[in-house]
């Protein structure tokens, strides 16, 4: 900001960029000003519950439509608001560190190819125990304020429905925090391309389904005779994912030897047919190039999914969202309780969460 030769539109620019990360303090506010009011029985609205509703409800359904109408294609409903919930907890002592401390504070980079072999829960959950205690506090107390206090009822219930409507996002925020079972280095990415099955000799027309440069999920016709199969080599077919300027692949390594890892029947429409999973027992680095030219190098192919995941989702599937986010946030703390009984270790560390 005080930068020389910036332009006004830059220092907006770069204002409007660093503004952007306190919001969180906002939002933290937002969250603990109905818990705060009835842990201490104070009353935030002087004015019925009904002419709150009357201005609230119609406020809150005109600015989720319109996000949904503008940016539906691209993100459901609640997203951003469990998006900012998590952001809002964690992020709210960064900015004020930076602004003391600019060029004190590290960055950590993320790790990448982490693998999870069991069910657990990052240390950045901490923070949200005490707050699910807080509101769950606030909720008890709420409803003993509405039992005991005649006078204060329609003050208390807008109270305790805002921290029950907080409490929804907060559960959404620990349900993001579960780290499931993840054996996979890599994701799968989805490829639908016809492939041939090479069992040796016995070249059987094939589709795979999704694949990684360590393997892929393959689907062969019923027919198929794989009775003590346990190797064979995947032909790709799909010139222009793997010939280039930059990725030119010889022919005669098209062929890639894997290993048959399991077998699965399945029938799906009345059509019967037989899935394989497969992992690749690359003999040179030459053929590593060629599956990860043909699963990452076909830009129609990403064109196709991203414009498959840019689709207008409902009111309904936002919602569905949320509260399948809630439930997640319930197994999160069984899951925790559970743990704990068992002596067995919940938390997995997070190296690179500090800001």
């Amino acid at each position: 900001m005080v930068t020389k030769n910036l332009s006004i539109g830059q220092r907006v620019g770069y204002f409007n960029t660093m503004f952007y990360w306190i919001f969180g303090l906002a939002h933290v506010i937002f969250i603990l000003s109905p818990a705060m009011a009835l842990i201490f029985g104070a009353i935030l609205f002087s004015a019925p519950p009904t002419e709150i509703f009357l201005y609230v409800v119609p406020y809150l359904l005109a600015i989720y439509l319109s996000m949904h109408m503008l940016y539906g294609h691209v993100r459901w409903l609640f997203v951003s608001e469990i998006y900012e919930t998590i952001q809002s907890f964690l992020t709210i002592l960064a900015p004020l560190k930076t602004l003391i401390s600019p060029a004190g504070k590290m960055f950590y980079v993320t790790p990448k190819e982490e693998s999870l072999e069991h069910d657990s829960i990052s240390t950045l959950t901490l923070n949200f125990y005490i707050l699910i205690s807080l509101l769950l506090l606030a909720t008890g107390l709420g409803i003993y304020h509405l039992v005991t206090d005649a006078q204060g009822v329609e003050y208390y219930l807008v109270s305790l429905l805002w921290n029950c409507f907080n409490m929804l996002f907060v559960l959404a925020a620990l349900g993001a925090m579960v780290e499931l079972k993840q054996q996979r280095h890599r994701p799968r990415v989805n490829i639908n391309e016809v492939v041939t099955v090479n069992f040796d000799g016995k070249f059987i027309p094939s589709n795979v389904e999704n694949m990684t440069e360590d393997g892929a999920l393959i689907r062969l016709p019923d027919w198929a005779d794989l009775q003590n199969v346990e190797q064979g080599k995947l032909i790709l077919h799909k010139n222009n994912a793997i010939q280039g300027n930059e990725t030119q692949i010889l022919g005669g390594l098209r062929e890639i030897p894997f290993r048959v890892v399991r077998v699965h029947p399945i029938e799906e429409g009345g059509e019967k047919a037989v899935q394989i999973g497969v992992c690749f027992e690359y003999e040179s680095v030459a053929q590593r190039r060629t599956v990860v030219a043909f699963v990452y190098g076909d830009s129609e192919r990403w064109k196709k999914t991203l414009k498959s995941r840019n689709q207008p989702s409902s009111l309904w599937q936002g919602t569905y969202f949320l509260f399948s986010a809630v439930g997640k946030g319930l197994y999160h703390l069984k899951f925790a309780v559970t743990q704990v009984i068992k002596r067995k270790p919940v938390f997995r560390a997070a190296p690179g969460t500090d800001l």
